[in-house]
């Protein structure tokens, strides 16, 4: 059994909090008053960057405000991505060597501190706060179990090792222990602060974890926690005791250097003081002066040369290097032995009064002295000496041995700068800037040269630590300077400071071992009581779960592991509301146990009810709750006995699957149902339009004979056409969005498709939008009908258009492509194989996903209202899914779209397509039958092909076609309708024809074909369709393209006989005198128009009080009437007229079946609206 444990308001998680809040807010403020003392807090210390105090205040407050149940709140979420994130970035920043403007590099850099990377956080202070930040995340997540909470512990000690390391290299003065590498260096605040916030980050460990109940969890904990005490308490009187040491050890490590450096220094001086003593003496010897007299007065006294060479020999071989002796202008006299003067790499001049003195190095020091010679006041001659100083370089040695580390430096000025020799760690001359940009001197050295004596702890050239004590050597303006490494120096300190830590670690154990071995069996006989109590609950035969005063589960049972799917470890701890209490109830259940817990009394106290609960894998779960509260001196606790209700439950759920399970099956077979409507709908739809605007074309075609001379009445028979032509597009995206569009598909070459529209396509488009066509070469045939493919081209590029709004570029491409099995898998509509490819592409504004993905719906359209009918895109779908290809859009919102079609590959070769010379053809004089069952339809074409020349037969079915076929009429070409009433079908009928007539062309026309013609998309083989409505010169072209290509196989002109003759050509009518009676202006005239056609004489009245007079003159034999007249109704008209005319024959015209009886002894005849020419001659015909 786990719980939790209570902790007071203030603990240390608090403590630890605040202290971080003050410490951040503290540095912050010192920023803004600009204060430098507050920023370091410590002297001497570099200054805490502005980033590193805002971290430090989002890590204070959230250790602050951190709750123990895991339900954290916004403020906390964004706490802990803030110490992911910017310490993130930062570390970013070093590793990619760019700078992201966070740092305020320009309010840091005024401290001088000496970073290169002013006002950056530290490598391993980014380090500590990442880590705190991840931490942080792992504490709010609702799940994670033990893995979590290791790797989140793991965190925290990462966090306080950074922070320890760091401020025990200040203690130690080791800076390696708080800067990585040659990155900035981690401010001595900043390591107390990380110490901090691992410490806070550890108890929001402990307060946040389930702790384990058990004897040994309980002697564990107890054990840690000890240790961790007493560790602390021994770390704390480790650090002021060494701190102490290391005070004293350094005071005298520089009082050692300090007094090395002035001593040597004296040395140093006294050396070269001997050597230019020695120097003047040799320079003045009386050998060398008589014989410099001798050569003065005579320069070719050869005595005299000799004298001097020997004497100049002599003075090499007392311990010069080298000895030149020059006359006044320059001549030289006399050279021994080497000069090094000018191969020397280190050059100091010496400050002497009486001589002219250098001091070198190569190898090892040289003095070079020049010393002058005088005659009378006047100078004759100079003699130039060098001579190694041996003395030098053996204190210098010997100064080197005082350590493994010690080196010193000889230094002199060269104006601004400070110039040494190569020494022990440094095998070439250093040349060192004096002063800073603030004038301050920059080293040890430039202060030597300066004329001060010190110490100072900082770091060499090499970028080592080291002590360095620097003295002058005035007498001849050099600077000396002694430094040992501190790794050296405190080499005999850590010897110290290593036993002082083996007794703080054996005090360590020994007061651990000891508070064991007292508090164990207190723990034990604790732990065995909760354990007798723990197999009680453990048997029991329903889930057992406890909470404590905040709603904590503090017990959970095996039951309830196997309810639930959690497991004791990560359920206990977690907040019961939230772990099994359905997320839209929540709310509620959190109320109610708030009530609870303060005053013990609730709905679900002491009842059994029933609830569906949450398991872990998110299923709801019916269970039955019994819950008893008590009072633990805090607050009222909870314990409830929870029963699976999960068996009983089933068979409902089951029951009610299948029911819903039929009801979706119903709904399905529906929903098919309704499709195969919508497509007969659509067909059917699309065939009647297809009628009405045939009759409505072919009569506009044929009025244009009659109207030649006005040209008004021209245009507007020519918008009449295109408007025509618009209502037969839409037809045709209607069948086309069925996929029920009749195909001719042919072998043909896309290339010649796409470059014979392009005067179409700059037509369409405009000017201002370029085309650029790409052709790939070796481009594939494929089987496509070409006119219903040039459409979709040019709906395409029409979209293109209006998404470019009218200015931009337009690609189309042509080229093979290759549909392979993994591009199949992604779209399982598509077959594999080979395919033409063609691709537009605008520059236009793109789709949006939403519409990318409604682009190809009938109907839908982004464009304003009346600009477009949204059956584009659906038209190329249903035509490429119709001929066994594939379309993929592509687009993106402000760049364009391409929408790419690919179309099966054909092996065939490619098929010629005609031209179209945009002549009408002419007709001819063959006999052509034609099989329609709509009169007017039937009329309007009887007249165009009468027109242009041909012998016409007609049939209203095709029970009569077949009769004039098998009378051996002399038939040409039979022009049926796809769709035909009566038992003999079109198909039917063309087969017949072909069996009577080899010979005979067949040409079929409708607005529908459905599947008498039409199989799988595509027309049968040999099968010629002309589509409704269609142009007169498109009937035309069509005829004469089947009756040129048939072979006359033998001559026509059999009569047709009599009974066949007048089936078809019925004896005109008896004429009689109509009054037609119509309140509508539009049908009274076209009811006019069409008796005159019939051959009778008309007369059109509105009212049937106006049509009552004119009977009275006895000028009409027929009253043709509707019923819905305004004032005295057709009817009554009707029943009038009867009575007052003798011999009055009665037509009534309605939109229903409306039975009117004998009227004075007349029987009307009633016609029903809306009714054909041919309905409205049988009416009169039965008169």
């Amino acid at each position: 059994m786990e719980v939790r444990m209570q902790t007071p308001f203030l603990n240390i998680q608090k403590l630890t909090g605040l202290l971080l809040c003050l410490l951040s807010t503290t540095v912050l403020a010192g920023w803004m008053i600009g204060s430098s003392a507050l920023v370091r807090m410590i002297p001497g210390s570099v200054a805490m960057s502005i980033n590193t105090a805002i971290m430090f205040l989002v890590a204070g407050t959230a250790v602050l405000t951190w709750p123990h149940d895991g339900n954290i709140s916004l403020l906390q979420k964004i706490c802990a991505g803030v110490l992911v994130v910017l310490p993130t970035l930062i570390l970013l920043q070093y590793v990619s060597d760019t700078d992201f403007g966070i740092d305020l590099t320009q309010v840091h850099a005024a401290l001088g501190d000496g970073h290169s990377r002013p006002g950056r956080t530290s490598p391993n202070a980014c380090l500590g706060f990442l880590f705190a930040g991840l931490a942080f995340a792992l504490y709010g997540r609702r799940t994670g179990g033990k893995l979590a909470r290791h790797i989140a512990a793991a965190l925290v000690l990462a966090v306080i090792a950074i922070g320890f390391t760091a401020l025990f290299g200040y203690v130690l003065n080791l800076e390696t222990m708080y800067r990585f590498a040659t990155y900035n260096r981690m401010a001595a605040p900043t390591a107390f602060g990380l110490s901090v916030l691992g410490i806070g980050l550890w108890r929001v460990q402990l307060a946040s974890t389930p702790v384990d109940d058990t004897a040994q969890a309980h002697e564990k904990r107890i054990t840690r926690r000890t240790i961790g005490v007493l560790s602390l308490v021994a770390l704390s009187v480790g650090i002021v005791g060494f701190s102490l040491i290391r005070e004293s050890f350094e005071q005298s490590t520089a009082e050692n250097a300090r007094l090395m450096a002035t001593t040597n220094a004296t040395s140093i001086t006294n050396i070269l003081d001997s050597g230019l003593v020695f120097a003047g003496v040799l320079a003045n010897r009386p050998p060398l002066l008589a014989s410099f007299a001798k050569l003065e007065r005579n320069p070719n006294d050869e005595v005299a040369r000799q004298a001097m060479r020997g004497t100049s020999e002599s003075l090499v071989k007392a311990g010069l290097t080298g000895i030149r002796i020059f006359r006044a202008d320059g001549t030289l006299f006399s050279e021994s032995g080497t000069s090094i003067r000018e191969q020397a790499p280190v050059v100091h001049r010496l400050n002497t009064p009486r001589q002219r003195a250098i001091l070198l190095w190569q190898n090892g020091y040289v003095l070079h002295t020049e010393n002058d010679l005088e005659s009378g006041g006047a100078v004759t001659g100079t003699v130039v000496t060098e001579q190694r100083l041996h003395a030098l370089d053996k204190l210098l040695a010997d100064i080197r041995t005082h350590s493994a580390s010690t080196d010193v430096l000889i230094c002199g000025r060269d104006q601004d700068n400070a110039v040494c020799a190569p020494t022990r760690f440094y095998d070439y001359s250093l040349l060192i800037q004096m002063f800073k940009s603030n004038s301050k001197l920059t080293s040890p050295v430039n202060k030597a040269l300066a004329g001060e004596v010190g110490i100072e702890f900082t770091k060499d050239f090499r970028g080592i630590p080291v002590v360095a004590a620097y003295s002058p050597l005035s007498d001849f303006g050099l600077g000396m300077v002694v430094k040992i490494d501190l790794e050296t120096v405190y080499a005999p300190l850590r010897k110290h400071f290593n036993l002082w830590a083996a007794l703080l670690v054996a005090v360590v154990i020994l007061g651990t071992f000891a508070l064991k071995v007292q508090v164990q069996p207190l723990v034990s006989r604790i732990a065995s009581e909760k354990q007798r109590m723990k197999i009680i609950l453990e048997n029991s035969l329903d889930a057992f779960v406890a909470v404590d005063t905040v709603g904590r589960i503090t017990d959970w049972n095996n039951k309830a592991e196997r309810l639930f799917g959690w497991s004791a470890a990560d359920a206990i701890g977690k907040d019961v509301v939230e772990l099994i209490v359905p997320e839209q109830r929540r709310k509620a259940h959190k109320a109610g146990f708030f009530h609870f817990s303060s005053t013990g009394l609730g709905r679900l106290i002491n009842n059994r009810v029933e609830f569906m609960a949450l398991h872990r894998n998110g299923k709801l779960i019916p269970v039955e709750l019994a819950v008893a509260g008590f009072h633990n001196g805090v607050g009222y606790v909870a314990n409830a006995f929870i029963k699976d209700l999960t068996e009983r439950k089933e068979a409902e759920r089951l029951a009610e699957d299948r029911a819903r399970a039929l009801e979706e099956t119903r709904a399905a077979l529906q929903h098919s149902q309704k499709m195969e409507a919508v497509g007969k709908l659509t067909g059917g739809v699309a065939h009647d339009f297809n009628n009405v605007l045939q009759i409505i074309g072919s009569n506009l075609q044929l009025l244009h004979a009659h109207v030649d001379a006005d040209q008004e009445a021209h245009k507007r028979l020519s918008s009449a056409l295109d408007a025509v032509d618009r209502g037969a597009k839409l037809a045709s995206h209607l069948l086309a969005f069925a996929r029920r569009q009749p195909l001719q598909p042919l072998p043909v070459n896309l290339r010649r498709v796409v470059s014979g529209m392009n005067d179409l396509l700059r037509q369409a488009l405009g000017e201002s939008i370029e085309i650029e066509t790409v052709v790939a070469g070796g481009l594939w045939n494929t089987l496509v009908d070409p006119n219903q493919l040039e459409n979709v081209i040019l709906n395409l590029a029409i979209n293109a258009r209006d998404a470019m709004r009218g200015e931009g570029k337009l690609t189309i491409e042509v080229g093979n492509a290759m549909l392979d099995d993994e591009y199949v898998l992604t779209h399982p509509d598509v077959r594999s194989g080979q395919y033409v490819m063609l691709a537009i592409s605008d520059t236009g504004s793109g789709m949006p996903q939403e519409v990318l993905e409604r682009a190809y719906e009938p109907f839908y359209s982004t464009k304003p209202e009346g600009q477009g009918t949204g059956l584009g895109l659906s038209m190329a779908y249903g035509f490429v899914k119709q001929s066994g290809g594939h379309i993929k859009i592509y687009s993106e919102v402000g760049h364009g779209t391409t929408i790419k079609v690919y179309l099966p590959r054909s092996f065939d070769a490619e098929v010629e397509l005609p031209a179209n010379t945009g002549e009408l053809p002419v007709g001819g004089s063959e006999t052509i039958l034609v099989v329609e069952d709509d009169t007017e339809v039937q009329t309007a074409v009887v007249d165009m092909l009468t027109g242009f020349g041909y012998r016409v037969l007609k049939a209203d079915d095709g029970e009569s076609a077949l009769r004039i076929l098998k009378s051996g009429a002399a038939i040409d070409l039979l022009f049926t309708d796809v769709v035909m009433p009566g038992p003999v079908r079109s198909a039917e009928l063309a087969a017949h024809a072909k069996q009577i007539d080899p010979d005979i062309e067949i040409l079929f026309t409708s607005g529908y074909t459905q599947n008498a013609i039409v199989h799988g998309g595509r027309l049968d083989p040999g099968v010629h369709l002309l589509s409704k409505p269609y142009r007169r010169e498109q009937l035309a072209r069509k005829l004469r393209l089947l009756l040129s290509n048939r072979q006359q196989t033998s001559v026509r002109g059999l009569p047709v006989p009599a009974a066949a003759e007048k089936e078809i050509l019925p004896a005109p009518p008896p004429k009689h005198r109509i009054l037609v009676v119509e309140d509508n202006n539009d049908l009274r005239l076209l009811a006019c128009e069409m008796l005159s056609i019939l051959g009778y004489k008309a007369h059109g009245v509105g009212t049937g009080e106006e049509a009552l007079e004119l009977l009275r003159t006895n000028a009409f034999n027929v009253l043709f009437t509707d019923v819905g007249l305004p004032g005295m109704s057709g009817d009554v008209l009707a029943e009038k007229a009867a009575m007052e005319i003798a011999g009055l024959k009665i037509v009534i015209a309605s939109g229903y079946d409306h039975h009117i009886g004998k009227l004075a002894g007349v029987e009307p005849t009633v016609l029903i609206k809306p009714y054909h020419m041919a309905q409205l001659q049988e009416a009169l015909e039965r008169l």
